[in-house]
Order: C-alpha cells, then structure tokens, then sequence
C-alpha cells in the first residue's frame, strides 16, 4: 500500500511539472518576460520557465529535441529554420515584437549624440580600440550589426576590432565595463543606466528588426496555448513597451 501512495505521489508530482510552460527566449525579452511571468504565475497560479540566450543556440536546441513550448526569436532567419526543419506547430509563427539597433557608449563617455551615423564617424569613434558586438555566426544583434557595418562600407576595416559576444546582454555587459562603443537592441540599452544612446541605427542600414513568437511543434497543449495568449494581450504588450519594444498587431 505504502509503495502504491509513493508510485501515485510521484505520478502526481510529474503530471504538475509536466504542465509547466517552457519558453525560449531571445536573451533581449529577459525582463519583459520575467515580469509577464511574475504577473501570469499571481494571476492563475500556472509555472512558466523561461531560458534566455542567443536565437541561434536556442533554436538548435529545439531542433535536436530540448523541451521548449513557446519560441521566442531575435529575428525572423532562427523562426524560419526551425519552419523548414518542422518544428512549429502551423498558423502560431507570427511576427510579435519590433527593435532597433543602438549604437552605444558608457555613461561615462565624452562622446555626445550623434546626429547622423554613418560610416565615417563610426570608424573615427572606434579609431584602432575595440568596440562590442554580438557574434554575427549566431547572434541576431549582431548580424545586423555586421549588416549596417557593410552598408555604412566599414566591416572590412573594423572586424578585427570587433569583441564578438555569445548574446546581447554579454555585448551591453561589455560596454559597461570594458569597450567605449558598441552595438546592442535599444531595449536592451533602455534598461542600463551604466551605458547611453549615442544614436539608433536607421532601419535601412538593418533591415526591419522583428522578432517572431511561434509555439514548438506538438506543444499546443491548453497550459501553451493560454500563455501564447497571454503574451499577445494588451497587457503584455505595455510590458514590453516599457522595455523599449514595440509589439506588432
């Protein structure tokens, strides 16, 4: 009897974890997103886990089978990989947030505003230091930096100045403590009072910044699908306006 109580408690035990929701999630949603989760676990008493990191790594690992629900990508090429390889569920891929590109300095910094960037000040600023960016290989951040380097003519100067970092949030950690510039999301700059805003690299250059949300292949369970729903509530859009997003209708 006391082994068939232990076999039903486990059992019990299981079942509730399984219903957690998992999220994967772009390393710049980080404080957005735990504060939706904070406000979604008081409102239903539901779990959700979140796990942050670069869009390339997180997709990879939803490929080879780690355990997210909800997929949330730095941009549309990560989304669209996992699309080719099957792993989303159809009619949840849709565009969910908007992002900018900022060029940045420490607080500290006697570089001013920059009125116009373009190639030349960028190379004049960075002069023979270093400056920061995301990995070009597997961060979106920096993908698009690399992108609006190429446009403004300068990457083939300046690459080799470039500390590549594993995700934006290491990128912002760097300018705050190591390099005088780099490149990270606005919303990412919004929540650091260590770093300011130097200027925002115009959409042209970049490309627009839009960040997908789908739910993972054979993971729209109601647990899923009513946080997905959550997230694309009026609600959770002023969250992540807060932190320097624009959700996308």
């Amino acid at each position: 009897m006391r082994i068939l109580l232990i076999a039903l408690c486990l059992l019990i035990s299981v079942s509730a974890f399984a219903k957690d929701v998992t999220v994967f999630g772009a390393a710049s949603v980080t404080n957005a997103m735990n504060e939706l989760i904070a406000t979604y676990k008081k409102e239903t008493g539901k779990n959700v886990i979140a796990s942050y990191a670069s869009s390339g790594p997180l997709a990879k690992q939803i490929e080879n089978g780690a355990p997210a629900d909800i997929f949330i990508s730095a941009n549309m090429s990560w989304m669209d990989y996992l699309v080719e390889k099957g792993k989303i569920e159809e009619g949840t891929n849709a565009p969910y947030l908007a992002n900018k590109l900022a060029f940045i300095a420490p607080v500290s910094s006697k570089t001013e505003k920059i009125e116009h960037l373009d190639g030349a000040t960028v190379k004049k600023l960075i002069g023979s230091g270093k400056f920061a960016m995301g990995d070009p290989e597997h961060v979106p951040a920096g993908k698009y930096a690399k992108k609006a380097l190429e446009g403004m003519g300068i990457w083939n100067d300046i690459e080799g100045q470039a500390a590549r970092m594993q995700d934006v949030r290491a990128t912002l950690a760097m300018v705050e403590r190591a390099v005088p510039y780099g490149f990270v999301y606005f919303s990412d700059s919004a929540i650091s009072d260590k770093v300011k805003v130097l200027a925002l690299v115009d959409d042209s250059l970049t490309g627009k910044i839009t960040y997908p949300m789908a739910i993972v292949k054979d993971k729209r369970t109601s647990e899923v699908e009513a946080f997905y729903n959550f997230l694309k509530t009026d609600y959770a859009a002023g969250v992540f306006l807060k932190y320097g997003f624009i959700a996308v209708k």
